[in-house]
Parts: structure tokens; C-alpha cells; sequence
């Protein structure tokens, strides 16, 4: 049986497939309650709160995934898009980190505004 950390992150994973961000959140919470310093779960949580326009919470969540894996090029995306949805000038700097890894192509759908 897999340990309680892993189940409450794959049932997020789950939900968050389904679009049902409200419940995956409540379980990437409780992930992160058992494994705190697992950087991907705050990313997780950040691409869910960001689905649901709670825009400043995605862009904290980044930001704490960011403090534990600097330049995670998923981190980066997922800050710039909270950037994005708060209308930030610190938009143009997370689009140049990801550049600087070659990671991303400004024209694509998802930078779209």
C-alpha cells in the first residue's frame, strides 16, 4: 500500500485532471502536509489555483517552489502565468528565465493573455 503523502498527492493529480480544482487543492494540501518540501506539489497546487483565477495564491505557491528548486522550468511557467493573470510587470522576467533555458516559445497558446 502506498504511503498516505503519495495517495493524497495522486488523488490532486486525479482531480485536477477532471477539472475539479477545489478538491484538488484541499488534496495537494494535505500532501504538502506530509512532505512539505516536495517542490512539485506547490506547482501543482499553483496550476490549480491558477485554473480557478485565484491568481495571487498561484503565484505564492510558485514562488514556494521556486525557493526549493530554483529555475524549475515548470515553476518558472507556472509563476508566469500568475503573473499573467495579475497583469504584473514581473511577467516579462519569468518569460526571459524560461528563455534563458531555452524552455519556451513566447507565441505560445499559453502565454496568450
Amino acid at each position: 500500500m502506498k504511503p498516505v503523502r503519495e495517495l493524497t498527492s495522486d488523488m490532486g493529480n486525479k482531480f485536477a485532471s477532471s477539472g475539479d480544482f477545489v478538491m484538488a487543492v484541499k488534496f495537494f494540501t494535505d500532501a504538502i502536509k506530509y512532505n512539505p518540501t516536495e517542490y512539485k506539489l506547490f506547482g501543482n497546487r499553483s496550476f490549480c489555483f491558477e485554473k480557478m483565477q485565484e491568481y495571487a495564491k498561484a503565484l505564492a505557491d510558485a514562488e514556494l517552489s521556486l525557493s526549493m528548486c530554483p529555475g524549475w522550468v515548470k515553476g518558472l511557467f507556472r509563476k508566469g502565468r500568475a503573473l499573467a493573470g495579475l497583469k504584473v510587470n514581473g511577467l516579462m522576467t519569468s518569460i526571459t528565465q524560461l528563455m534563458v533555458c531555452n524552455c519556451v516559445n513566447v507565441r505560445h497558446p499559453q502565454w496568450g493573455r
